[in-house]
């Protein structure tokens, strides 16, 4: 087997650093599947109950979110310091 290609590696380090995070690729998926419910047969108690679960999911995927920018952040900095030095 050959090297990953680019996106296979971007995929697979995507996974890892959502699987840091709790969240898998389906919750995406199950996420859509919650709203097409909801909007197929209205509220019902249950959808309480999955309500809270997306708002968990959103707000543990904003972490995420919050994280990369962190990180992309850093790396910046550290770029612009390394000219100040030249």
């Amino acid at each position: 087997m050959g090297w990953p290609n680019s996106y296979e590696r971007d995929q697979n380090h995507r996974e890892r650093h959502q699987s840091q995070h709790g969240l898998r690729r389906d919750d995406a998926s199950r996420r859509l599947w919650i709203q097409n419910q909801r909007s197929v047969a209205g509220e019902r108690p249950a959808d309480m109950r999955v309500r809270s679960e997306l708002q968990e999911f959103q707000r543990r995927s904003l972490r995420v979110e919050h994280d990369w920018n962190l990180e992309r952040r850093e790396i910046q900095q550290h770029d612009t310091r390394d000219q100040g030095w030249r």
